[in-house]
C-alpha cells in the first residue's frame, strides 16, 4: 500500500502534502507504513520550508518526523532508521537556528549521534560524522553555550571522518580542512601550540589536495592563513605572520570579485595586516589593510551578504584608523565609519531572531555615536543628522521605531504582494544560516575567520535542497540581492531596509526646532533643525557621559530611597547641571531669550536624545534658586516635547489633523485595583474629571476596574482615537513587543496594539492621543539607559501620534490634576474653533499642578512629558 521505495518527486508539492496527510491520518499507529508516511510528510513539509520559508511548515515537518522515529521499532534490522533519525536531526537543527533554542541543538546532535551508532557503511558514517562535527561546531554554540567537550568532540568526529575517507576520496580535501579549522580556533587547552600546529599541518594537505581551478581553493588558503596568524599570535615569530600574509594574498588573488567567500578572506587579509602594522607602523601595511577591509565591506554591501561578518568588518577597518591616527585621515575614517551604519538597516531586520539582533547591535557599540562626532568634527551636519538618525532609528532606540518601521513595510508587503514577501524574508533567513558555515576567532580578538565545508551534507542525510545550495551560497545570494530591489520598485516600499536621507530628516522640524544630542567619549555636541530647514550646532563641552551617568544614578538613588519625593536639593542640582551643561547652551544657539507673558508665546522644541540622557528631566533643567532671575528655566522659555527619533516624529506628524472637526471620542481605563499590584485609589477621581469635559452622548467610554478586560479594551480602542489608561505598566523582560499594561483580568501587550492599531488605519480610523497615567510609563528599563525602550516611545511605534507619559511613579492626588487641566485644555481650544496643541495642553496642566505644589516640589511636576507631535 505504500512503501519505503515509492517514487514521489514528481508529484505537485501541495497534492503532496494533502496526500501524506491523509494517508497519516487514515493509518493507524500499528501500520507497518505510518512510520513511512511520517517519514515522507515531514520530508515534504521540509521542502516546503525551503521554497516558502514558513515557520510553522518546520514546525510540522518537526512534530512528522519526531512520530517518525517514535514509531520505528528498536530493532536493528530496519535499514531506514539511521537516515529516518538524520532527518529529524537536521530539520531539529534548522529549527535551532530559526529560534535559537539550544534544546533543538542538542537534540540533533543526540539523534545524529544514534544515527551514526547504527550506520555500517564507510561512506555514509564519514558523511554523518561531518555533520556532527559540524554540528558541535557550530559558531554561536563555540560562542555563547560551548564547553571544552564540545571542542573536543567537534575535533572526534572531524578526524574519525577522515580516517573513514580514502585518500583519493574528493572529499577528502573538505574533511582535512574541517579539521583544520576546528584545530585553529582557541580552545584554552595547555596543548594548544600543539593544537595550531597541527591545524597548520592538516590544512596545508587539504591545500594541496586541492586542484588549482577548485572554486573552494581560496577559502582553504584563507584558513591556512588563519592558522598561521593564530601561530604568530602563540609564537611571536615574524616569519609566521610573513607566510600568514603571503598565504591569504595569494587566496585574496585566486578568488574573483564575485566569489562567495571573497569578502570574508578580504577580511582575514586586512586583519593580518593590521597586525603587522601595529609591529611595523608601515604605512604600506596600513594602506593595504584599509583598502582590503574597505573592498570587503563593498563587496559584501553589493551582495547583501549577512550583516554580522559585514559590521565586524566594517568594525576592524574604524579600529584599524583609530589604533593609528598617525597614518590615517580624518576621510580615511569617515569612510569607514560610513561601512559601519551602511549595515544597520540590515542588521536589524525582522526575519533576524531577537537575539541575532542584539548581537548585531553590541557589535555596533557606540560606533554610530563616535562616528557623528566625527562628522560634527568636520562640519559635515547634514551626514551626522543621517548617522545619529541610523543610531536611533536601528541602533540605540531598536526597539521601536525598527519594529514601527520593518514590521509595518513588512505587513505592507505581505498584504500587497505576499509571494515577494516571503521570498525575501526566506532569503534573508538564508544568509543568516550561512552565518553559521564561519568560525570567528573570538577568544584572541583577532577577529579572524574560519569556513567549514559541507561536503558531508551532500551526500549524507541531510539531503536536501537546503543543504545542497543553501550552503553553496549562490542562490540565497542573487534571490535576496535581486528581490529587495524588486521590493523598492514598488511604490511605497522605496526605502525598505535603507535609511533616510538629510532632505527627508530636515522635514521633522516643520512646526518647531527638533535638538538631537549625540554624546560619545570624545566629545558630545546637539545638532538643532530649524523650521527654516537649517541645521544648527551647538558644542557641549562641560558634557560628558561620565557626569551623565552620575546624573542618572543620583536621580534613581532618590528615587528609590524616598519613594517618589525624593529630596529637593538633589533634584535641584540635576536640573541645575542640566540647564548649565545643556539646555542653556543650546537654547543659546537658537536665539530663544524668555521668559514670555503668554504660554502660547513660547516656542516647541522637540528633543531626541540619546543614551542615559533619555532618562533625564531635560525640559525641567533650569536653576531654581529663589534669587536667580527669570529666564533661567526652560519651562518659562519653551515648551518641550520627546521623540526617539526623527522618523518616529516624521510618522506622528504625518498622521496628525492639523484641525479635526469636531471633539473625538475618548476611552478612559482606570484600575483602582489591579489584582496583583499597589492599589491606585486616584484613578476613580480621575476617570469623573475626565468625563465633565466631554459633554455629548457617548463621547466617552469609561471602562473601570473589572470592567476593564483585556477583550473590553481592545473592542473600545478601534473605536475611540482618544484613549487615558489610567493603570500599572510593566516592561518586557526581552522582547519589547511584550511590554504592556495591567488591566483587570490580564496585560495588553504592544504586540496586541500593534495588530490593532493597523487595522484602525487601514479603516480610516487612525489612533491620535494616548494618556498614559500609569506607574513607570516612561521611564524605560534602567538596566538598559541607552536603548529608547519604553511605554511612551512604543505607543508611538504602535501608531499613536501623541503620547502623555510619565518619568516616574507619579503621586495619587497629582494625575487628577493634570488630566482636568489638560482635558480642560484641549476640548476648550477645540469647542471655541481653535485647536491647542497637545505639548502645549500639557504644559498649561503641568503650570496649574506647579503653582498648587509649588515650584521647587519637582517629583511632583517634572515627571510628565508629552512625546509625538
Amino acid at each position: 500500500m505504500f512503501s519505503d521505495d515509492i517514487d514521489i518527486p514528481n508529484v505537485k508539492q501541495d497534492f503532496l502534502l494533502d496526500t501524506l496527510r491523509g494517508v497519516v491520518d487514515r493509518l493507524p499507529d500499528e501500520h507497518p507504513s505510518k512510520t513511512v508516511a511520517l517519514d515522507r510528510l515531514g520530508g515534504a513539509l521540509l521542502a516546503e520550508f525551503e521554497k516558502t520559508g514558513s515557520p510553522q511548515d518546520l514546525e510540522d515537518s518537526v512534530v512528522a518526523l519526531r512520530r517518525s522515529v517514535e514509531f520505528i521499532p528498536d530493532c536493528p534490522s530496519d535499514d531506514g532508521r539511521p537516515a529516518r533519525l538524520s532527518a529529524l536531526s537536521a530539520a531539529l537543527y534548522l529549527r535551532f537556528l530559526r529560534l535559537s533554542n539550544p534544546k533543538d541543538l542538542h537534540e540533533s546532535t543526540v539523534y545524529l549521534r544514534t544515527a551514526i551508532s547504527l550506520t555500517h557503511s564507510d561512506t555514509s558514517k564519514s558523511s554523518c560524522l561531518t555533520i556532527l562535527g559540524d554540528l558541535l561546531a557550530t559558531p554561536i554554540r563555540f560562542q555563547n553555550l560551548g564547553h571544552l567537550e564540545d571542542w573536543e568532540g567537534s575535533i572526534e568526529a572531524f578526524q574519525t571522518a577522515v580516517d573513514l575517507t580514502l585518500q583519493s576520496s574528493p572529499d577528502m580535501p573538505s574533511r582535512l580542512n574541517n579539521l583544520g579549522c576546528v584545530l585553529a580556533v582557541p580552545s584554552g587547552r595547555a596543548s594548544e601550540f600543539e593544537d595550531v600546529s597541527r591545524a597548520i599541518e592538516t590544512l596545508g594537505r587539504a591545500v594541496n589536495l586541492t586542484p588549482s581551478g577548485d572554486t573552494s581553493l581560496p577559502m582553504r588558503l584563507n584558513n591556512l592563513g588563519g592558522a598561521l596568524h593564530r601561530l604568530f599570535l602563540l609564537s611571536g615569530d615574524d616569519c609566521d605572520l610573513q607566510h600568514c600574509v603571503s598565504t591569504i594574498r595569494r587566496a585574496a588573488g585566486l578568488a574573483s570579485d564575485a566569489h562567495f567567500d571573497k569578502p570574508l578572506i578580504l577580511h582575514n587579509l586586512g586583519s593580518a595586516l593590521q597586525l603587522r602594522c601595529a609591529h611595523k607602523k608601515s604605512h604600506a601595511d596600513f594602506r593595504d589593510a584599509f583598502e582590503s577591509f574597505s573592498l570587503s565591506c563593498v563587496l559584501s554591501s553589493k551582495a547583501l551578504r549577512s550583516p554580522y561578518y559585514r559590521l565586524l568588518t566594517a568594525k576592524s577597518c574604524v579600529q584599524l584608523c583609530t589604533d593609528h591616527p598617525e597614518l590615517s585621515t580624518p576621510e580615511l575614517l569617515l569612510k569607514a565609519y560610513a561601512h559601519v551604519v551602511d549595515v544597520i538597516p540590515h542588521a536589524v531586520w525582522l526575519g533576524c531572531d531577537s537575539r541575532r539582533r542584539f548581537q548585531h547591535i553590541a557589535l555596533v557599540g557606540r560606533l554610530v555615536n563616535a562616528a557623528v562626532s566625527t562628522a560634527i568634527a568636520v562640519g559635515k551636519y547634514a551626514l551626522a543628522l543621517e548617522w545619529l538618525e541610523a543610531g536611533l532609528q536601528e541602533g540605540q532606540g531598536v526597539i521601536w521605531g525598527q519594529v514601527h518601521r520593518l514590521r509595518t513595510s513588512f505587513d505592507d508587503l505581505h498584504e500587497g504582494h505576499p509571494a515577494l514577501a516571503m521570498q525575501l524574508q526566506h532569503a534573508l533567513f538564508m544568509l543568516e544560516y550561512l552565518d553559521y558555515e564561519y568560525f570567528c576567532d573570538y577568544a584572541s580578538n583577532s577577529n579572524l575567520i574560519f569556513k567549514l565545508e559541507s561536503s558531508g551534507r551532500r551526500d549524507g542525510p541531510f539531503h536536501s535542497k537546503l543543504f545542497r545550495e543553501g550552503m553553496v551560497g549562490k542562490e540565497p545570494l542573487l534571490s535576496a540581492t535581486d528581490i529587495l530591489h524588486r521590493v523598492r520598485q514598488l511604490p511605497g516600499f522605496e526605502d525598505v531596509m535603507a535609511l533616510r536621507e538629510a532632505p527627508q530628516l530636515i522635514r521633522a522640524a516643520q512646526h518647531g526646532p527638533v535638538v538631537l544630542v549625540n554624546m560619545d567619549f570624545s566629545r558630545c555636541d546637539a545638532l538643532s533643525i530649524l523650521p527654516s530647514g537649517a541645521v544648527v550646532h551647538a558644542s557641549l563641552p562641560e558634557l560628558t557621559m561620565q557626569r551623565v551617568d552620575n546624573l542618572c544614578e543620583l536621580t534613581m538613588l532618590q528615587l528609590r530611597l524616598s519613594g517618589v519625593r525624593g529630596t529637593r536639593a538633589t533634584m535641584a542640582f540635576v536640573l541645575k547641571r542640566l540647564w548649565e551643561w545643556i539646555v542653556h547652551p543650546i537654547l543659546s544657539t537658537l536665539d530663544v531669550t524668555g521668559p514670555y507673558a503668554k504660554a502660547s508665546h513660547k516656542p516647541h522644541i522637540t528633543w531626541c536624545l540619546t543614551d542615559s540622557l533619555v532618562q533625564l528631566p531635560l525640559h525641567a533643567a533650569g536653576l531654581y534658586n529663589n534669587d536667580v532671575a527669570s529666564g533661567s528655566k526652560l519651562v518659562d522659555m519653551a515648551v518641550s516635547s520627546y521623540t526617539p527619533s526623527l522618523s518616529a516624529l516624521l510618522r506622528a506628524e504625518g498622521r496628525t489633523d492639523p484641525a479635526p472637526p469636531s471633539l473625538p471620542n475618548i476611552l478612559v481605563v482606570t484600575q483602582p485595583k489591579t489584582p496583583g499590584l499597589p492599589p491606585l485609589p486616584g484613578t476613580v477621581v480621575e476617570g469623573q474629571m475626565i468625563s465633565r469635559h466631554f459633554p455629548n452622548p457617548g463621547a466617552v467610554m469609561l471602562l473601570e476596574h473589572e470592567r476593564a478586560t483585556v477583550d473590553n479594551i481592545l473592542v473600545a480602542m478601534a473605536q475611540h482615537p482618544w484613549v487615558h489608561l489610567a493603570c500599572h505598566g510593566v516592561l518586557g523582560d526581552e522582547d519589547v513587543t511584550e511590554c504592556a499594561f495591567v488591566v483587570y483580568d490580564g496585560r495588553i501587550t504592544f504586540s496586541a496594539l500593534m495588530a490593532k492599531t493597523r487595522r484602525m488605519e487601514k479603516e480610516d480610523r487612525a489612533p491620535a492621543l494616548a494618556f498614559l497615567s500609569a506607574c513607570q510609563t516612561a521611564a524605560g528599563d534602567e538596566l538598559v539607559l541607552e536603548e529608547a525602550v519604553n511605554l511612551a516611545a512604543g505607543m508611538l511605534a504602535v501608531g499613536y501620534t501623541s503620547v502623555v507619559a510619565t518619568l516616574w511613579s507619579i503621586g495619587d492626588a497629582d494625575a487628577p490634576i493634570v488630566a482636568d487641566g489638560f482635558y480642560e485644555h484641549m476640548t476648550r481650544g477645540m469647542s471655541s474653533g481653535t485647536t491647542t496643541g497637545t505639548a502645549y495642553a500639557l504644559d498649561a496642566a503641568v503650570a496649574q499642578l506647579r503653582g498648587e505644589v509649588g515650584e521647587r516640589n519637582f517629583v511632583r511636576w517634572v515627571p510628565f512629558v508629552h512625546f509625538g507631535a
